[in-house]
């Protein structure tokens, strides 16, 4: 029952999600039945704005065992094949924020962290995961786009122009 140390690497993709999409899905690569942890967390980049972790995003991750996408709470889940996908819902809301970002990680037991970094955009771009149980986006499903539009006044100057009459 002891803890095993296990160094092989693991990978997570980076995605970017539209703020309109109900998951961002992640694929945690490694070695076939590889087991690892999973976690949700903010990124260290001060440059980005760091998506509200239950606010912008749920905070139940759920990974597909193969047939069914199930809760994760604690504990290891093994890579099946050497893969997994791994969901968090989107909160989608009617303000603009400009790109957020949070991060997916994994550690294999033992091993070292990797992290697949989600871009949640709010401006028309950015993937749609739909529920499925194969990680593959919607390209064709509507984009949310919470940027503000304006319209600009304008001054006519109108002329008076008057016709010949039809007897003249």
């Amino acid at each position: 029952g002891a803890l095993k140390d296990d160094d092989r690497a693991v990978s997570v993709n980076n995605i970017s999600v539209n703020e309109n999409s109900p998951f961002a899905v992640f694929t945690v690569s490694g070695t076939g039945n590889q087991p690892v942890t999973l976690g949700l967390q903010n990124d260290a980049d001060g440059a980005t704005n760091d998506a509200a972790l239950g606010t912008d995003t749920g905070t139940q991750i759920q990974y597909f065992n193969g047939s069914e996408w199930v809760n994760y709470s604690s504990g290891t889940v093994d890579l099946i094949n050497g893969s997994l996908l791994v969901r968090v819902a989107v909160n989608d809301d009617s303000t603009f924020e400009g790109p957020e970002t949070f991060q997916l990680a994994v550690t294999p037991t033992g091993g070292a962290l990797s992290t697949g970094t989600a871009t949640i955009n709010d401006d028309g771009t950015g993937s749609i995961y739909p529920d499925n149980n194969t990680g593959n986006t919607d390209p064709g499903a509507l984009k949310d786009d919470d940027r503000a539009v304006s319209v600009n006044n304008i001054s006519v100057n109108c002329l008076l122009y008057t016709s010949p009459s039809p007897r003249d």
